[in-house]
């Protein structure tokens, strides 16, 4: 079973999260939600990948992506059981990357996130292997410690920690 997690260490854009129960909160709705296997003690992502019209275009769940038969020709997902990514077949470009460090390696950080998605309004969540881009704030190499939340987008704003 998989239950909600408080504890952990990820990357998320170039930037890490220890310990910080929501990662993004996007008007009022959590965009990222973190699970650990009860029984193998494996930390898992869960989120919701939509395109820039809204469209639904996949599922990341327990560092796992599904689409959905619709979008099977328009998405690509390649992997391994350590690593893997949703790319757009059109333009290539590579949508979300999870991947697991396990192991000696997982100290300090348990799991790698990269994404571009979109919200089901069309807000942009850009967070690459380096960095997070809200609203033409570049965010790099932070790192939140027991906020109860690491990125709150409003209408109005970006508040962080």
């Amino acid at each position: 079973m998989w239950l909600k997690e408080k504890q952990f260490r990820i990357r998320l854009g170039g930037n890490t999260y220890v310990d910080v129960p929501d990662l993004v909160v996007y008007k009022g709705k959590t965009l990222f939600t973190l699970k650990r296997h009860d029984g193998n003690g494996e930390l898992g992502i869960y989120f919701e990948i939509y395109n820039s019209s809204g469209q639904h275009v996949a599922s990341v769940k327990r560092n796992q992506i599904y689409r959905p038969d619709r979008q099977k020709e328009s998405y690509r997902v390649d992997g391994s059981a350590e690593e893997c990514s949703l790319a757009d077949m059109d333009t290539g470009d590579t949508l979300c990357r999870v991947r697991r460090i396990r192991g000696i390696q997982a100290s300090p950080i348990e799991l790698e996130v990269w994404v571009h998605l979109y919200t089901p309004d069309g807000f942009l969540f850009d967070a690459t292997p380096t960095s997070t881009n809200l609203r033409g704030l570049v965010m790099t190499g932070n790192v939140f410690v027991n906020c109860p939340t690491g990125i709150t987008i409003t209408e109005q704003r970006v508040g962080i920690g």
